[in-house]
This record gives structure tokens, sequence and C-alpha cells, in this order.
């Protein structure tokens, strides 16, 4: 294990060319779990048990987590400044008094600015941390099983989030990614990315 970890700080110090040096641009494909969307969802189907009285309850939910797309670029090194898009649906059945009364589909569509700072830039290793902000339109559509019940479709918003306590790119141009933080990528979130 100590040779291990000797080899790797040994690439860091080797590594010393600047992967963020002003001008870079980063493009990142990746999915997350446990978002902000998500727990938003889960907390108002905890509100409605009780304000409907135990009559409405939920079952079988499916999320398909949250896919993101986002492009940065360095203003200075190692600070780099950006937008993202993030998409998440959630499906589940809806009951009301103890009878399967339809399904529920809540689509989450996020658009936000993003910022990071590495820490730590070699052209193999980077780890840095960082913040974004936007807005989330949700679009929430409720599929009657029989004509006893009326189909609905609703549209809203939120202001939304992240925050990214620590994220690691492994690679150099073409790089595995993955952050721990909260928010509309979710506690979790990995996936690729493309310097040039």
């Amino acid at each position: 294990m100590k040779k291990l970890i000797f080899a790797f700080l040994f690439l860091l110090s080797i590594a010393t060319m600047n992967a963020q040096e002003k001008g870079t641009s980063q493009i990142n494909v990746g999915y997350g779990i446990l978002s902000s969307n998500w727990i938003i969802d889960s907390f108002s189907e905890i509100i409605t048990y009780p304000a409907s009285l135990g009559t409405i309850t939920y079952d079988n939910e499916n999320t398909s987590g949250t896919i993101f797309i986002n492009y940065k670029y360095a203003v200075q090194d190692r600070w780099m400044i950006g937008a993202a898009f993030a998409y998440e649906s959630i499906k589940k059945d809806v009951n009301f008094s103890g009878v399967r009364a339809g399904k529920q589909k809540n689509q989450s569509y996020t658009v936000v600015i993003e910022t990071d700072y590495r820490y730590i830039s070699s052209s193999l290793f980077q780890m840095y941390s960082g913040a974004g902000i936007g807005y989330t339109f949700t679009n929430q559509d409720f599929t009657a099983n029989s004509t006893a019940n009326t189909s609905t479709s609703d549209n809203g918003g939120n202001v939304n989030f992240q925050l990214t306590a620590v994220g690691l790119r492994l690679g150099s141009d073409f790089a595995f990614f993955a952050e721990a933080g909260f928010g509309y990528k979710g506690i979790l979130n990995a996936g690729l990315s493309y310097q040039f």
C-alpha cells in the first residue's frame, strides 16, 4: 500500500503542467443520484399523506436519476465558469383510499451557471470544489386509471443549486470524474470529461 501511495504522489509531482490554464474549455456528461429534485418530491409525498388524512399514498416509485451536461471555461488558471443542463424523471403509482387511482410522472429540467476552483491541478489528476445556481422547470402529469378520476397536468419551478464539496478528475484530455455534494446533480455524481 505504501508503494502505491508513493507512486501516486510521484506521478502528481512530475505532472506539473497546469491542466486548467486560462482559456481551457471542458465538457462533462454525467449521472447523479439523490438529487435535490428527488428530495423535494419525497418531502411533498410526506406532506401529502397527513394533509389528505391518509387517503393519498404512493408506491412503485422509479427515478431516472439526474442526467446532465455542462460546459466550463477557465477564466483564470484553475478557475472555471460555465453553464449546465440537468434532467430527471420520477414515476410512481398514486393510490386513493387504498385503490390505485393512476400514475404520476414528474419531470425536472434544470438550467444553471456553475463555477469551480481546482486546488490540485496536474495533467493527470485534479481535485476541486464548486457551486452552481439556476432554475428548475417542473412538469407533473397525473394519468388516471379510469374516468372516475381526472387526469391533470401542472407546470411549476423553483430556484435550485449545487454545492460540490469535493470533485476528482482522473485523466488528461479525456477523463473520468466523480463528485460528492448536494443539489440538482445529486449527492453523488460521476461521468466523462473532455478538455480542449
